[in-house]
């Protein structure tokens, strides 16, 4: 038994395979298995990964016949692994090559636990700056810890969900049957949420031991406001692991999710974001708010939401100023609170 299985989707990242490749190839930790999954790439990508799985004999490739998305791609790479760990990274990012050596360390000297999240690099691919990204800064810690996920589950519910920032013990992954939906975009959201929610113990690993590519062109995340219908469907799936009693955890998944759609649709264009408010208008409809919408009002995306929801018009700055009403025998008009009084003409 191999002690990683190491899944990686492919599709259409020619230019930044290599390095992804090299990265996985040459851990310090080499007693592992690779398992591309190319996702009917139409670049050089499955050429690339011939090139080096001639050269390095744990490198193993399934070519899907059709594009279907990086979700069932990863599920299929999940049902050929045989690693005692599970790790899933993007074709587009690069691990440090000690990373899978330290992490598995740290998990086999504590047997309970399920899995292990780190922290990450961010790369702009456009401005070439970097950034330093806290993946759980709800938990306030500067060194190794070890967590109960039960009894931090809110914490838990703030850190970042992708699925390349944390190892998972495979039995962890088989004995609770969790696996990745189909949808095209914000797959690992329902993934992670399945994770926290039946895990045991996690540990909270803080350093940086992976490079994370953003404004990557073509990616998913630069697409995302074309796939806004899976980040509504990906709020309905974890709504159903919640269940209907869990208040506060319902809460939680609202703010992130509003604070996400929000997110993506303040970075769209003024034509798209029209495209955009018919469906998003319709979905905050349907949620089901536990409480009154005006306690709402200490989340960052409240007042964007009324704003959305419940549009100033001319007319309602108009009625706010004026107002006329009748009364027995006179008509009182009020202009910024000053009442007048007409008397009323006959009939």
């Amino acid at each position: 038994m191999p002690k990683v299985s190491v899944i990686i989707p492919v599709y259409n990242v020619e230019n930044y395979l290599a390095q992804c490749l090299d990265s996985i190839c040459n851990q310090t930790i080499k007693d592992i298995e690779i398992i591309c999954v190319n996702d009917a790439s139409t670049d050089n990508s499955l050429n690339i990964l011939k090139n080096y799985a001639d050269k390095d004999k744990r490198i193993s490739i399934i070519n899907n016949e059709s594009n279907i998305n990086a979700g069932p791609s990863r599920n299929k790479g999940l049902a050929q692994a045989n690693g005692e760990y599970i790790y899933f990274i993007d074709s587009d990012d690069y691990l440090h090559l000690n990373a899978l050596e330290k992490i598995t360390s740290v998990m086999d000297n504590s047997k309970n636990t399920d899995f292990c999240m780190f922290y990450n690099i961010q790369y702009n691919e456009k401005t070439k700056e970097t950034e330093n990204i806290n993946t759980f800064s709800q938990f306030n810690i500067k060194e190794l810890t070890e967590v109960y996920c039960q009894d931090n589950i809110e914490k838990f519910c703030y850190a970042e969900v992708p699925a390349w920032l944390k190892v998972y013990r495979h039995s962890f992954i088989t004995q609770n049957n969790i696996c990745f939906d189909e949808l095209k975009g914000a797959n690992d959201q329902y993934f992670y949420f399945q994770t926290i929610f039946k895990a045991n113990k996690a540990i909270l690993l803080p350093e940086n031991l992976i490079v994370h590519r953003t404004n990557v062109k073509n990616s998913l995340v630069m697409q995302r406001t074309k796939h806004f219908d899976c980040m509504y469907k990906s709020y309905e799936m974890v709504l159903q692991l919640i269940g209907p009693q869990n208040d506060n955890i319902k809460n939680i998944l609202i703010d992130i999710t509003i604070n996400n759609l929000f997110h993506f649709y303040n970075k769209a264009s003024k034509e798209d974001q029209k495209k955009l408010n018919k469906g998003l208008k319709q979905f905050f409809k349907s949620i089901n708010f536990p409480e009154p919408i005006k306690n709402y009002q200490k989340y960052n995306w409240y007042n964007q939401y009324i704003n959305l929801m419940s549009p100033i018009t001319l007319k309602k700055i108009l009625q706010l100023i004026f107002s006329l009403t009748n009364q027995d025998t006179h008509k009182v008009l009020t202009i910024l609170g000053i009442k007048i009084k007409f008397k009323r003409g006959e009939k």
